[in-house]
């Protein structure tokens, strides 16, 4: 109750004065969590390195090199030189088909998840009729064909093999992929190259496939239960706890038209720690409302130290929250520390003259407000709505409760002590 004319204004001042000092350690601990995120990222690197990469397949083409001599009568004198020419052609089909399994890579507390894929790539490159050089009265000398297949990470292969038309050569890796040089395999007008293959990936976070053919078609079977999928949307995928599997069919595929599976972590514990924090101030505020309630309709006397410390254990529970979510994870971590928080703050009010009653009440009502959150977290969908409706009921409490409270007079009246 507050005697003096001037009581609760001064109440009221230090109260809104409490609220904003509470966000100090609030930022603190953001910055933690963003440190913390930090080391995951270094740890990630120093999983990967150069051995693993967010694999991706380019484009494969087929290169036929000329060399042509020209000559022309100069002065008087014949003067002769050496032109290069070169026509490239890409697939009229492409199959793909990538199967994979996941494993777990630790480093310290962090486990980052890297994918062992098997790839096998097949296509068919026609050469048309005409494909020699129409170039009159010059002479014109083939050279050793080639055929270049674009991968993004050749470094990060394992092993691999190509087999052209049914026999295996040997392909040089590449920084843009692999090449293979034709020496012994020269095509004619109108040959048939048909080419497969065969590569294991070591990867992590997306599998990408960016080529260009008439006729293209893609199959993924994985083992990892959260795929995200960008670009050029499968035709039919399945996704289950298990893993999943898609399928693409694209007609007149251009290497614009990727198709890009991401293998994601839907539950990242640093994320949802920065997202519960965004709540931090409107637990603070109902903690110092209910706290405030007490004083105006029940005559509890809370001083304005005691009112600091009951803020004190709301900031800590994001400490304990993301300390915790790294061992044992989001949700028993949230569980403990919203429980610890609500039981601390029960004996420290029953403590500061408050009775098991009134105690009870703030106990409840943030452990309401706790579980409340915790399912905006879970449900990022109904979030707003959640929120909104939480707010509207809070103020809508505040303001019945307080609805025949003289403020002019400082008191409250005599019927409404049944929270004493």
């Amino acid at each position: 109750m507050f005697k003096q004319p001037n009581a609760l204004a001064l109440k009221l001042g230090i109260l809104a004065l409490l609220l904003f000092i509470s966000a100090i350690p609030r930022s603190f601990v953001d910055s933690l969590v963003e440190e913390r995120r930090a080391f995951e990222q270094s740890a990630t690197n120093s999983i990967l390195s150069s051995s693993h990469a967010a694999h991706g397949i380019g484009q494969t083409t087929l290169t036929v090199p000329y060399t042509f001599r020209t000559c022309a009568m100069k002065e008087g004198k014949k003067f002769c030189e050496t032109n290069p020419l070169e026509k490239s052609f890409l697939p009229k089909k492409v199959n793909i088909v990538f199967k994979d399994s996941i494993e777990l890579r630790k480093r310290g507390i962090f486990k980052i998840p890297v994918y062992k894929g098997d790839l096998q790539m097949s296509g068919e490159i026609v050469l048309p009729p005409d494909v020699d050089p129409q170039i009159k009265d010059e002479s014109i000398t083939p050279r050793a064909q080639s055929l270049t297949l674009g991968f993004t990470h050749a470094e990060a292969m394992s092993d691999f093999n190509v087999t052209i038309n049914g026999e295996k050569i040997d392909a040089e890796r590449t920084s843009t992929g692999l090449k293979v040089e034709l020496r012994d395999q020269t095509l004619k007008p109108g040959d048939r190259l048909r080419y497969t293959v065969y590569a294991r990936l070591d990867g992590y976070g997306s599998f990408t496939v960016a080529t260009e053919a008439r006729e293209l078609e893609v199959d993924i079977q994985s083992q990892w239960p959260h795929p995200s999928f960008s670009g050029q949307l499968p035709r039919d995928s399945k996704i289950t706890d298990a893993g999943f599997s898609a399928h693409w069919k694209l007609m007149q595929a251009s290497a614009a038209q990727s198709i890009v599976t991401s293998y994601i972590e839907p539950v990242n514990v640093y994320t949802q720690v920065s997202r519960s924090l965004k709540y931090g101030m409107l637990i603070t505020l109902l903690c110092l409302s209910v706290v405030f309630l007490m004083e105006t309709l029940a005559g509890l006397k809370i001083q304005a130290m005691q009112y600091f410390l009951m803020t004190l254990p709301l900031a800590c529970f994001y400490v304990l929250l993301l300390a915790g979510s790294e061992h044992i994870g989001f949700n028993v971590s949230y569980a403990i520390a919203s429980a610890l928080v609500v039981g601390l703050l029960f004996i420290y009010l029953s403590g500061a003259g408050a009775t098991k009653k009134q105690a009870s009440i703030l106990a409840v009502s943030l452990s309401a407000v706790y579980g409340l959150i915790m399912s905006m977290l879970m449900s990022e969908d109904y979030a707003l709505l959640i929120g909104a409706l939480t707010l509207f009921a809070c103020l809508a409490t505040f303001m019945i409760m307080t609805r025949k409270v003289n403020w002019s007079a400082l008191r409250a009246p005599k019927e409404s002590h049944e929270l004493a």
